[in-house]
């Protein structure tokens, strides 16, 4: 029974160790920021975001989604919020589903980018002012950085996608960047 109670402690701890790193929940590295009163609203009108302070809201009229699209004033940053609708069934919690909502989206990233894509840091869980959600960061196009953002709210999944463009000024950071999109992140509200 001696020899059985060491190898019992080993399994239990490299199972429970497994089950913590995918459930382990990280504080956030970005800092919020101050938003704007200015609200954007989804072309369907079933939930706003707040605009950061030199972004503005636009549409693309060749694109027709229940998506809202802010930019940076010197055109160097994109955010794109959008409701996840095509749902397969998942199974687990809430966290568990942030999780296999960023793992798929991670595939469809890599397809839409075939060449040149990088994982800069995988997808993980993370908190923000009570607010769980999961995220990603990669680069694709060799200078091209992005970050994913899968976030449920009140039964609903959101993706919120922050990237850069070689349209604005290389000034821009990805700190202000990324701590733009968690900001909008937490502003998120259901009509």
């Amino acid at each position: 029974m001696k020899r059985f109670y060491p190898i019992f402690l080993i399994t239990v701890y490299i199972f429970l160790s497994g089950c913590y790193s995918v459930k382990t929940i990280r504080d956030s590295q970005y800092k919020n920021i101050l938003l704007s009163e200015t609200i954007a609203t989804s072309p369907l009108d079933d939930f706003t975001v707040q605009v950061p302070f030199n972004w503005f809201n636009t549409k693309d009229p060749e694109v027709l989604t229940n998506s809202i699209w802010l930019v940076h004033d010197n055109y160097s940053g994109v955010i794109s919020i959008q409701k996840i609708t095509q749902l397969n069934k998942l199974h687990g919690d809430t966290r568990s589903t942030l999780l296999q909502l960023a793992k798929a989206d991670l595939v469809l990233q890599k397809r839409k980018h075939p060449h040149n894509f990088r994982i800069v840091i995988p997808q993980k869980l993370y908190k923000n002012n009570k607010i769980i959600y999961s995220a990603y960061e990669f680069i694709y196009d060799d200078e091209k950085y992005s970050r994913v953002i899968i976030r449920e709210l009140n039964g609903d999944f959101f993706k919120l996608v922050a990237y850069t463009t070689k349209l604005g000024s290389n000034e821009f950071s990805l700190l202000e960047l990324f701590s733009a999109q968690e900001s909008v992140c937490l502003s998120l509200r259901k009509n």
